[in-house]
C-alpha cells in the first residue's frame, strides 16, 4: 500500500481538521479496464470488483459495457474475470451492492437510451450471473439511484427515469425472498435527485447528501444539491440535521465513503467548474512561491505571512463530515496531482480510499488513484 509521507507545514489558515489526504497512483500488475465512468466498485474480501460503464466512442456514439474486473489487493494485479450465467446488458449509472457473496446490480442505462428496472446478481465465489425474478409491485426504471444494504435488505432512494421524472421514492428489497417492500416513511424526505449518495452509519442511520434534479419539459432545468439527510432505520423517518462548517459547493455523481465516524466526499460535478482535486505538490509549490512574493510587494515584507501551500492544498471537491458532531471540514492534500472527476467509483480498503475511472468533463479515465486517509479516532 503508498505510504503517506510527513508533512511538516504549520497550522492552515483554512478551516479544516487538520486531515491530511496523501494521493497517489501506485503501479499494478495486468491489463486495467478501459476508461470509462458510470460503473460501480465495491470491495469483497481482499479484491475491488469493478461492472460496467460506458466511454464516448466517438462516430459511434457511447459504448456501454457489462465486463467485470477484479483488482485483487494482495497481489496488485488487475484482471478481467470471465463469469457463467446471463449478465446484465451493458450499462452505466446503475447500483451494485454486496450481500454476502452476492453483488446485486439494479437499474442503469444502457445502449439506444434503454432504462433499466431489472436486477441480476453475480455470486463471487462461484463468478455466475443469475437473473433476479419478483412477483411484488417494483420501482420504475431508473438510472443514478443509490442503494446500501442494511443487513439481507437492499434499501434504495431516488434516480432518474432519463426523462423528465426525477423520484423521490423510498424502496427496500429483501435479498432473501426477493421481494420489494415500499415502506411509509415519516419525517419531511429529501426533494427528488439523482447521482446522490448514501451511507450506512453505525447506529443504524443512512446518510444521504448532494446529486441533482432535471426536468427537460417545458424547458431543460437542472438544480444541483449539497443538502445531507439522515434516515432511521428502524422508526423509517427522515431527518434534516443542522450542519455547520465549511460545506461543500452542490454536486451530483460524487463518491461518499465512510472510515470510522468520518464521510468523504470527493469529486462530483457542478456545472462548468474544472477545479482540481489536487494540483500536485510540484505545481503546488511554485504556486505558492509565486504568490507569496506577490503577496511581499503588494503588501511590504511586514505584512502577516499567508501559508500558501496550505491554502492550496484543499479543493472544493474534497470535504469529511464529522457524523458525530456534523461538522464539515476540508482536508488539506498533498502527493500527486489529481484530476476533478465525476461518475468514478470509490471504495475505502483500511484507511486507503482507491478512485477509479469517471469523466474529467472531456473525456474518460481509467486512473486508480489512492488516498491515504488519517487514521480513525477509537
Amino acid at each position: 500500500m503508498p505510504q503517506s509521507p510527513e508533512s511538516s507545514d504549520p497550522a492552515s489558515p483554512v478551516p479544516n481538521d487538520g486531515a491530511v489526504m496523501s494521493w497517489s497512483m501506485p503501479p499494478m500488475d495486468g491489463s486495467p479496464p478501459t476508461a470509462r465512468g458510470g460503473h460501480s466498485m465495491l470491495l469483497a474480501g481482499q479484491q475491488l470488483v469493478l461492472f460496467g460503464g460506458h466511454y464516448f466512442g466517438g462516430e459511434a456514439g457511447f459504448v456501454y459495457l457489462n465486463e467485470v474486473w477484479v483488482l485483487d489487493l494482495e497481489t496488485s494485479a488487475w484482471s478481467q474475470v470471465k463469469c457463467e450465467g446471463k449478465p446484465p446488458a451493458p450499462r452505466y449509472s446503475h447500483s451494485a451492492t454486496l450481500v454476502g457473496a452476492k453483488m446485486f446490480v439494479f437499474g442503469g442505462k444502457g445502449d439506444k437510451g434503454k432504462i433499466y428496472r431489472d436486477m441480476h446478481y453475480l455470486d463471487l465465489e462461484t463468478w455466475h450471473w443469475y437473473v433476479v425474478n419478483w412477483t411484488t409491485e417494483s420501482p420504475p426504471e431508473r438510472l443514478g439511484h443509490s442503494d446500501l444494504a442494511v443487513g439481507t435488505k437492499l434499501v434504495f432512494f431516488g434516480g432518474w427515469d432519463g426523462q423528465n421524472k426525477t423520484f423521490k421514492d423510498l424502496w427496500v428489497f429483501d435479498t432473501e425472498t426477493f421481494a420489494w417492500l415500499q415502506p411509509h416513511v415519516a419525517g419531511t424526505p429529501p426533494t427528488a435527485r439523482y447521482g446522490h449518495s448514501m451511507a450506512l452509519l453505525d447506529d443504524g442511520r443512512i446518510v444521504l447528501y448532494g446529486g441533482q434534479s432535471v426536468k427537460t419539459v417545458p424547458e431543460v432545468r437542472v438544480e444541483y444539491f449539497n443538502d445531507l439527510y439522515t434516515l432511521d432505520t428502524e422508526t423509517m423517518a427522515w431527518m434534516r440535521p443542522r450542519v455547520t462548517g465549511d460545506q461543500p459547493i452542490p454536486t451530483f455523481s460524487h463518491t461518499m465513503t465512510m472510515v470510522g465516524r468520518t464521510l468523504y466526499i470527493v469529486g462530483g460535478w457542478s456545472g462548468t467548474e474544472r477545479s482540481p482535486i489536487y494540483m500536485g505538490d510540484k505545481a503546488m509549490r511554485t504556486t505558492a512561491k509565486a504568490l507569496a512574493r506577490e503577496e511581499r510587494l503588494q503588501s511590504g515584507y511586514d505584512a502577516q505571512p499567508v501559508d500558501y501551500r496550505r491554502l492550496l492544498g484543499v479543493s472544493k471537491y474534497v470535504h469529511a463530515i464529522d457524523c458525530d458532531s456534523m461538522v464539515w471540514s476540508q482536508p488539506i492534500s498533498e502527493g500527486c496531482h489529481v484530476t476533478n472527476r465525476y461518475g468514478h467509483s470509490a471504495a475505502v480498503v483500511g484507511t486507503h480510499l482507491f478512485l477509479f475511472g469517471g469523466w474529467d468533463g472531456n473525456r474518460s479515465m481509467n486512473e486508480l488513484v489512492v488516498a491515504d486517509l488519517p487514521t480513525p479516532s477509537p
